[in-house]
């Protein structure tokens, strides 16, 4: 008779099978806690710095635009700035519908109504905000349309909603 097949070991035993694995998984012997713990704390920090460093790249308009000029060019729709000109008061007209359909829910992620301190706010800020806002007969969107974006101009030739 053959001998039988070799038994196969499945995603965990391929893992914990593996040299650097259990290499990685030994007591270290001739490191300290202390030093341990210190390397742990110096990669922590250099993750965070790293993490913010991302975030503050990731947080301009042109890195948003590589993306979404992609998506234009991609399928022709929008390949050229002209092109883009031309559709960004309808592509506004649609973002603001979206907005306010899900009650600004980008600008509620860090800015909750109910944390405001509308005793630093101007008069008039916060007049707005309380009679507003913070009844839920506005949101955010109805009133900060160029806060991230500077406006788009108003179409001349047709009417489109959201630019009155």
């Amino acid at each position: 008779m053959s001998d039988p097949l070799p038994r196969r070991r499945g995603i965990i035993g391929c893992i914990t099978g593996n040299v650097w694995y259990r290499t990685a998984m030994r007591p270290a012997v001739h490191l300290s806690l202390a030093f341990l713990t210190l390397g742990g704390f110096i990669a922590g920090v250099a993750f965070w710095g790293a993490f913010n460093t991302a975030l503050e790249v990731a947080n301009t308009e042109q890195f948003c635009i590589g993306c979404h000029e992609i998506w234009g060019k991609l399928f022709g729709i929008i390949d050229t700035r002209e092109k883009f000109l031309e559709v960004r008061p309808t592509l506004a007209a649609h973002e603001w519908a979206r907005m306010e359909a899900n009650r600004s829910a980008e600008c509620r992620n860090c800015h909750k109504p109910e944390s405001m301190n509308l005793e630093k706010q101007s008069e008039q800020a916060a007049a707005a905000h309380k009679a507003q806002l913070l009844t839920g007969e506005k949101t955010c969107i109805d009133c900060h349309k160029g806060i991230a974006h500077h406006l788009p101009t108003p179409p001349k030739s047709e009417q489109i909603e959201g630019f009155d």
